[in-house]
């Protein structure tokens, strides 16, 4: 029903949301012309932190931290071997991303547009991982849609939430040219997860189809799970549309606690919707 493999769930969510945050964060401080870009140089440390975290749990994956210099080796053939360098780009580009803007106070926009280019391919590397085709519930669109709309969902709630807690002791910051970018990016993700959602239900179903029902995390018990995780969406999202309207009505910044909740709502579906995700790992054949 869920799964043993947490270092897996925590890996995958963490650096999605690291390169959503890049994404939206970058994307905002190249397309808004105004004063409030400089509002924008936390994301990329904190993108920072969360894509070393990820690292730490990967090779919590592992067993031994060490093994995980043997899994690059194989670049050219491995899928995982690529996701590692791939991340590995993310983490270095976001470590100079960070030190140029906090200590050096340069705005670095090329290498921000560097970095987000990076964070999707890092994530699409990600996603790569899992088209095994012996393992046909991961091996369809439903993954690639899954893994893209946590990117684009999750990442600028928290990309907001850091720009309204800088923002909140300045009273004249009109935060809605910024929040008119990050509500763009995180329709996107919303609606490839209202894609997604359903072709994953279907392929969860083709489980028991095959006899393999025990592996299902929407068979039995399993079926208050999936809603559970429906609902933290539902209400995560309709949290952040509350901000985003309040926001697009004033223009004011005092709404970051309730953004920070949408965010951490919604986080905790997506690790949910990642526990089912690899709990019906069954493989077919050889």
């Amino acid at each position: 029903m869920l799964t043993a493999e947490w270092s897996l769930v925590f890996f995958t969510v963490i650096v999605q949301v690291a390169a959503g945050m890049l994404l939206a964060a970058e994307t905002a401080k190249t397309t808004v012309r105004l004063e409030t870009g400089g509002l924008l140089r936390l994301q990329a440390p904190i993108a920072c932190g969360l894509v070393a975290l990820g690292f730490i749990f990967s090779g919590a994956h592992l067993g031994s931290p060490m093994n995980s210099l043997f899994t690059l080796s194989n670049v050219p053939h491995s899928p995982l071997s690529r996701e590692i360098v791939a991340v590995g780009f993310l983490l270095a580009a976001a470590i100079a991303l960070s030190y140029l803007r906090l200590k050096k106070g340069n705005e670095a926009k090329v290498l921000g547009i560097v970095a987000a280019i990076l964070g999707i391919v890092a994530v699409l590397s990600m996603t790569r991982v899992y088209m095994v085709s012996t393992v046909p519930v991961w091996n369809n669109s439903a993954t690639w849609l899954g893994f893209l709309g946590t990117m684009l969902l999750v990442g600028p709630m928290i990309a907001g939430t850091v720009f309204l807690y800088q923002a909140k002791g300045a009273s004249d910051v009109d935060a809605r040219p910024m929040f008119k970018v990050f509500s763009i990016v995180f329709a996107v993700g919303f609606a490839l997860k209202l894609i997604g959602i359903p072709m994953s239900a279907a392929a969860f179903s083709s489980l028991s189809q095959l006899g393999l029902s025990s592996y299902s995390p929407i068979a039995g018990a399993g079926t208050a799970l999936f809603i559970t995780r429906l609902l933290l969406l539902i209400v995560g999202v309709s949290m952040f549309c509350k901000v985003v309207l309040g926001v697009q009505e004033d223009g004011r910044t005092l709404r970051m606690n309730l953004c920070a909740c949408a965010a951490l709502v919604v986080v905790m579906g997506e690790l949910l919707d990642r526990a089912m995700f690899f709990g019906a790992y069954a493989r077919i054949g050889l």
